[in-house]
């Protein structure tokens, strides 16, 4: 039981928000792979509330790497910033832009290996 925040609610498509908790929840950290039986119990889970259409589980794959591309973007901005600003030391959270651009292309592989 939890309860998921969802950033772009109601601003986006669904599938956004469903690929960014896909990212979050189904990854075993730090393997940039998705955990395909998280992966599985994921949907299997939010069908029984709502099934995705046939164009979102066309697109999935894509939004996937587009939301890793955005999280990667977004830590190479905070580190980017970081560093111009001095801001250095423990009161500092560091999150590796690296681990996010091996989730995208984790994720482009997906989309080019045409998996489901």
């Amino acid at each position: 039981v939890g309860i998921l925040d969802f950033y772009e609610l109601n601003f986006d498509e669904l599938l956004f928000d469903i690929a960014i908790t896909i990212n979050d929840f189904c990854t075993d950290y730090p393997s940039p792979a998705l955990n395909i039986e998280k992966f599985n119990a994921y949907l299997a889970a939010y069908s029984e509330v709502r099934t995705l259409t046939q164009d979102e589980q066309a697109c999935l794959n894509i939004y996937l790497a587009v939301v890793a591309c955005r999280f990667w973007l977004m830590r190479l901005s905070v580190a980017q910033k970081n560093q111009a600003q001095g801001r250095t030391g423990d009161d500092i959270l560091f999150k590796n832009p690296l681990e996010m651009r091996a989730m995208l292309v984790n994720r482009l592989d997906r989309v080019v290996a045409g998996q489901a």
